[in-house]
């Protein structure tokens, strides 16, 4: 799902609120790269995590093994927590729980589209003559081998500064790891890279395909400065979700043509136009021409006047017409000093190749075939890429196939994270988001309460016990919610933010009339204000100066 597909929603109240927050958390947690950087590899390697099929997708015909993505996860995991040796069942549970049993669902599909991307873009790149010799491989699986023995030694070493860093290293891995020699380390370092040589081969074919579709984009003073100009626009967006492309080509025309003949570009945006600018009359105030993400719409500004027309312009959205209603510079102050200006330059480049990476990323995904032939990573698919429609019928697909998932599901971990999408699908059709009748809210508050019960079995997590105490609060059966509270807050001792939804919860139970909320509520503010000083004397103490050792009695002091 998009983000300004979920913004959308979320605006709305709408139920994929919760889909919001696993973004946000992973955004901050970095999934930024799944690459080869995270550990030596993985027991089993590369994967010895539980997947119903052998083959979990297929990208234009091509498999991608099971194993292979398990591998991937459990490095991405490695990397995130410092393991130089992988992760083993138990580091795999506690690298698990620390990013919350909500977002581990997430993360892994996150972890398959990379995989996804990296076959797509490589494809497009064949496809665009480029190819890979078998020298330029030798050579990047050589510099992949260096990077991942040097994170390895930084992780060891830290920010050593010795002459004989090498050496250092060597002492302290034979200290850390008695019985593994640093060859035996590189062996295996050597070992996973050459099981890892597909990707990247496409990992190269990718950069090859950015660098070419990169290399015409104007990087001059002239271009650089018009990148801080604001534009204030209207716009008209004839969308292909409804239609062919050929029908929105040739509407948007029509709209054109009554645009140049007088006609009402407010009017016509409130009748036609397929984005929410529509309610506007199509008017966007005044944005910064690097915001705007579609470079087909900011190409076309840097060439316009105000009150210049454009002619349809094709976008990932569909056909765009734009009226530009306002232009103003504003160049930083310090825009001519030199070392500013070079940051600024660096930046503007950087932004500029990032659109056509989106531009690319965009197109190859709308033209290649995806088959997720993995129930569970099929159910995330409906869910995570969610760009509008029924919700209810999504959800509704989306239990399905994490119910399939569920057969032949073993591994506890499995089986918590799938009980605990099922618990937060089924919370979300008993919303009154979704209007459901008496009968059909009595169902799914029953089936979200027998999905966390079973994950519950499989893990423990203070998310799915505060889930289960909304349950319980919502039928007024207050005792039990008090001890699924207890249970949290004893498990979180040093997490204000799970006391403070604890608060809430209270202060919920209280305004019903629950006689014991006062107690509790007093006990959780008395915690958290007990907390709140700990942080404080904690940054006093941390922001004292280191004071000088004192000097030994009866030293004298030395003068030149």
């Amino acid at each position: 799902m998009s983000i300004v597909g979920l913004r959308k929603w979320v605006h709305k109240g709408n139920i994929f609120r919760w889909i919001m927050g696993i973004l946000a958390a992973v955004l901050a947690f970095g999934i930024a790269w799944m690459g080869l950087g995270g550990g030596v590899g993985s027991k089993n390697s590369p994967g010895h995590g539980e997947s119903a099929v052998s083959v979990i997708a297929t990208v234009n015909g091509k498999p991608i093994d099971s194993a292979v993505f398990e591998g991937r996860y459990q490095d991405y995991l490695a990397q995130q927590s410092g393991s130089i040796s992988g992760v083993d069942d138990s580091r795999l549970n506690e690298a698990e729980l620390r990013l919350g049993v909500f977002q581990v669902e997430y993360v892994r599909w996150q972890v398959l589209n990379e995989i996804v991307n990296e076959k797509l873009t490589a494809k497009a790149a064949e496809q665009a003559g480029l190819s890979v010799s078998g020298r330029e491989l030798s050579t990047e699986v050589e510099k992949t081998v260096d990077a991942d023995m040097k994170q390895i030694r930084y992780r060891i070493l830290g920010d050593y500064k010795g002459k004989d860093i090498d050496n250092a290293f060597s002492l302290a891995w034979d200290r850390t790891h008695p019985g593994e020699t640093l060859d035996m380390l590189k062996t295996n370092v050597e070992k996973k890279v050459d099981a890892s040589t597909d990707q990247i081969q496409d990992g190269l074919l990718g950069k090859k395909l950015i660098d070419k579709m990169t290399a015409g984009i104007d990087t001059s003073e002239q271009a650089l400065k018009a990148s801080y100009d604001e534009v204030g626009y209207r716009q008209i967006t004839i969308g292909t979700g409804k239609r062919s492309q050929v029908q929105a080509e040739s509407r948007a025309k029509e709209i054109a043509e009554l645009l140049k003949n007088g006609g009402s570009f407010a009017q016509l945006a409130k009748e036609d136009s397929d984005d929410p600018l529509k309610n506007k009359g199509g008017f966007q105030e005044p944005i910064p021409l690097s915001s705007i993400r579609d470079k087909a719409i900011s190409d076309a500004f840097s060439r316009m006047k105000p009150g210049d027309l454009s002619a349809p312009l094709k976008t990932q959205a569909g056909f765009v017409i734009v009226k530009l209603e306002s232009k103003q510079s504003r160049l930083p102050k310090d825009f001519d000093d030199p070392k500013k200006h070079k940051t600024y330059k660096d930046q503007f480049e950087n932004m500029a190749k990032s659109k056509v990476q989106q531009d690319i990323y965009m197109g190859i995904q709308k033209t290649g075939k995806v088959e997720y032939l993995d129930p569970e990573m099929k159910a995330c698919s409906i869910l995570f890429q969610f760009s509008g429609g029924d919700p209810k019928s999504t959800m509704i697909k989306a239990i399905a196939e994490f119910k399939k998932a569920l057969t032949g599901a073993k591994e506890a971990r499995t089986l918590s994270r799938i009980y605990a999408q099922l618990a937060m699908l089924n919370q979300q059709m008993s919303s009154p988001a979704m209007s459901p009748k008496k009968e059909d809210q009595d169902k799914y508050r029953k089936a979200e309460k027998d999905a966390i019960d079973s994950a519950l079995e499989s893990t423990e997590s203070p998310e799915l016990r505060l889930m289960l105490a909304d349950l319980l609060i919502k039928g007024k059966q207050y005792d039990e919610a008090v001890k699924q509270l207890s249970l949290v807050s004893d498990n979180s001792y040093n997490d204000p933010n799970t006391h403070r939804q604890i608060l809430a919860k209270y202060m919920q139970m209280s305004k019903d009339g629950y006689t014991e909320a006062d107690k509790l509520i007093a006990a959780e503010n008395k915690w958290l204000s007990e907390e709140a000083q700990r942080e404080k004397e904690q940054a006093a103490a941390m922001a004292q100066p280191v004071s000088k050792p004192a000097a030994k009695p009866g030293a004298a002091k030395t003068h030149k």
